[in-house]
């Protein structure tokens, strides 16, 4: 039971960071198409589009691969069962 709360919880955060990759993907492309066209007025926004055009790749990057991180982890079976192995002792061994 405590498996399917994990692997759940595990791809509710996988999902919400997706979404915020995308929107940061977003917002770089935005950025650099208002950058590169010119249509951002004003000398005080000029700042901003640096700040936004060096941290908005950065953190599309960071959320997709906390992303993909829980999308494969919640896949996975969980760490004991995959340290679990048979101990054979010695009354039923075969040897």
């Amino acid at each position: 039971m405590r498996t399917k709360i994990t692997a759940a919880l595990l791809l509710c955060i996988g999902a919400l960071s997706a979404f915020a990759s995308l929107f940061f993907c977003y917002y770089s492309l935005r950025l650099a198409f208002l950058g590169a066209t010119g249509r951002i007025d004003g000398a005080h926004r000029t700042l901003g589009l640096h700040i936004g055009a060096a941290l908005f790749p950065v953190a599309a990057f960071g959320f997709g691969w906390l992303s993909v991180a829980c999308f494969n982890r919640s896949r996975s079976p969980s760490r004991a069962a995959r340290t679990r192995t048979a101990i054979r002792s010695g009354w039923d061994s075969e040897s």
